[in-house]
């Protein structure tokens, strides 16, 4: 059974000084994010989003021919495959937005006005490239880029609406924008855009 650690708490006193419906009730806030009494770091880690890209590591390695050899692994595969197909198509994709314009661009990504073909709404997606990621000393900074837009709740600072990758970039969609390049409800510029090291040929 997996027990997960809260603030300063001992995860081995959990199960002998919470009922059964506690620690249940506990664990379903943890699955809906609203986990109590977790630091910033184990949220950033502990998610939806994380545990969703752990499941998905785990089948795509349990799908390599030299592992389905193996009798329970293959059955695990063969199991699951529908619901890890449905899962992804639940997850949001660039298949969802169509591009209007590219509004700025940097030595490692490129921001794009994105109009999702479902709603209309138009956002701002910025497009990170994996390999040129992976190739610098430290990547943490996609995951704190990524924490800051999520909860911030400054007016200078774009809301993050989606985070999503694929094989070979990394996504975040921000900030329901206007045709001249504003913010919903008010009248600040994209900082995405208005950063020198965001123009085109630069």
């Amino acid at each position: 059974m997996l027990k997960f650690k809260y603030g300063v708490r001992n995860p081995l006193d959990v199960s002998a000084s919470e009922p059964i419906a506690t620690r249940a009730s506990r664990l379903n806030a943890f699955f809906q994010e609203k986990p109590p009494l977790m630091t910033q770091q184990q949220q950033s880690t502990l998610s939806r989003e994380g545990i969703l890209d752990a499941l998905f590591v785990l089948f795509e390695e349990c799908s390599q021919p030299a592992l389905m050899k193996i009798k329970h692994v293959s059955s695990f595969v063969r199991k699951y495959s529908d619901t890890i197909a449905e899962l992804r198509e639940l997850q949001p994709s660039v298949r969802d937005f169509e591009i209007r314009s590219l509004v700025g661009c940097g030595h490692f990504a490129e921001v794009q006005v994105v109009r999702e073909k479902a709603t209309g709404d138009v956002y701002a997606m910025k497009i990170m490239k994996k390999k040129a990621l992976l190739a610098q000393e430290q990547v943490s900074f996609f995951e704190e880029e990524r924490n800051i837009l999520s909860r911030s709740t400054s007016p200078w600072i774009p809301q993050l609406q989606y985070a999503f990758q694929d094989k070979n970039n990394l996504y975040l969609v921000s900030l329901h924008i206007h045709p001249r390049g504003t913010s919903q409800g008010s009248d600040t510029q994209i900082p995405w855009i208005e950063s020198g090291s965001w123009r085109c040929g630069s």
